[in-house]
């Protein structure tokens, strides 16, 4: 069956129209999505709306003091005296020369010398293998327990530790603020 132009009828439009329609509404949308993914026109990746939070906090206190405290500093102090070597200077003839000799005193924090007995001031201290807290523990002493002092004060991180001997032969360090001259 043909027609002629003068038989067709508008639904006859309608059917061609209406895919082409939808073809052009299609490609529309996918242009649309395509350039929200990819980006706009200038190259520049579009930006999607997103959410902000807005942290703020308080900055942290400071502990102020309210008594004044003495902290001990680590520092040894190294006496020289300048005595004569044998043979020299006052009725020994000789070179004359003069020979320096060193002397370690006491560390800082408290006044022990090597030889000194002192005393732990309270229970449960380590005496650890190392003047460091990170030290293995060679033994635990009491309050009371006498000590001989072998090594002047070393500092390591907020302690001076002292080299000691205990009456059953342990040898270690102990931090002085646990120890009081006898």
């Amino acid at each position: 069956m043909s027609y002629s132009p003068e038989d067709r009828y508008w639904t006859d439009y309608l059917r061609i129209a209406l895919p082409v329609i939808g073809l052009l509404l299609m490609l529309g949308l996918f242009w649309y999505w395509a350039s929200a993914v990819i980006g706009d026109d200038n190259g520049s990746p579009q930006q999607t709306p997103s959410a902000v939070a807005q942290v703020i906090t308080q900055p942290a206190s400071t502990a102020t003091a309210t008594q004044q405290v003495t902290l001990p500093l680590p520092t040894a102090q190294l006496q020289v005296t300048n005595t004569p070597a044998a043979g020299s200077g006052n009725n020994s003839g000789g070179d004359g020369g003069a020979t320096d000799v060193a002397t370690e005193s006491a560390s800082a924090g408290k006044d022990f010398k090597v030889g000194d007995i002192v005393i732990v001031n309270d229970d449960n201290v380590n005496m650890r293998d190392t003047p460091s807290v990170d030290g293995a523990v060679v033994t635990t002493l009491s309050n009371g327990d006498e000590l001989t002092v072998t090594k002047v004060g070393e500092a390591s991180g907020d302690y001076v530790f002292v080299g000691v001997d205990d009456s059953n032969g342990n040898s270690g360090f102990v931090a002085d603020k646990f120890l009081d001259a006898s």
